[in-house]
């Protein structure tokens, strides 16, 4: 017949030889899912570096994966109007008679408000940047045939007149007309009063 003391210590040993066999298959299972999703994890970065390359040489349109309209990267066009969300044209490029292009904005009663334009002050161009009222043009910026930068600022109806210019060698000159077109002020005195305007964008369609 066993001692007790010793029968005691076999279970010991025998629980703890099954505690130990149980951390061994937990171990081994963990080992198992953590290789898993390592794998998982590569695949997943393989196939984001794969997509990213199909991309980039146009394999895969990614517009058409996201269902999103494709924008084309350029457009041309002969004319170009634009709508706001009520369907009013606030918006068109056009070119004029002589060919050069019109940038025109329109307020909500669709009154030319503002042009972006090339004039035909010299032969192939001159930029400028005018603003409208009711009775033509209000204010212009622009350069002109002899290079020179000019800006005018005119009253409601063309009434009164400020003409700022600098001339392609830096001088600079101040005129100011009242609304019979009379020369009130200019400066540097005895400088040359700048030349008429040329016509409003509006004129050359």
């Amino acid at each position: 017949m066993a001692e007790p003391s010793s029968v005691g210590d076999y279970d010991r040993i025998a629980r703890l030889e099954q505690e130990l066999s149980h951390v061994s298959d937990v171990l081994k299972r963990t080992e198992r899912s953590l290789g898993g999703l390592q794998w998982a994890l590569a695949l997943l970065v393989l196939g984001v570096i794969a997509a990213g390359i199909l991309v980039r040489n146009g394999v895969i349109d990614i517009n058409q994966v996201f269902n999103r309209p494709a924008i084309n990267p350029k457009v041309g066009s002969k004319g170009f109007d634009f709508f706001n969300r009520n369907d009013k044209r606030v918006l068109l490029v056009e070119d004029d008679k002589f060919g050069y292009p019109d940038l025109i904005f329109l307020d909500l009663d669709l009154n030319y408000k503002m042009g972006i334009t090339m004039t035909p002050d010299t032969e192939k161009g001159a930029p400028e940047i005018a603003l409208y009222g009711k009775g033509g043009a209000r204010a212009q910026y622009r350069l002109g045939k002899n290079g020179e930068s000019l800006v005018r600022l005119l009253g409601e109806d063309k009434k009164g007149e400020i003409l700022m210019q600098v001339t392609r060698d830096g001088v600079p000159s101040l005129t100011m007309k009242d609304v019979n077109g009379k020369v009130l002020f200019h400066a540097p005195e005895g400088s040359p009063i700048p030349a008429g305007y040329r016509q409003s964008a509006e004129s050359r369609r």
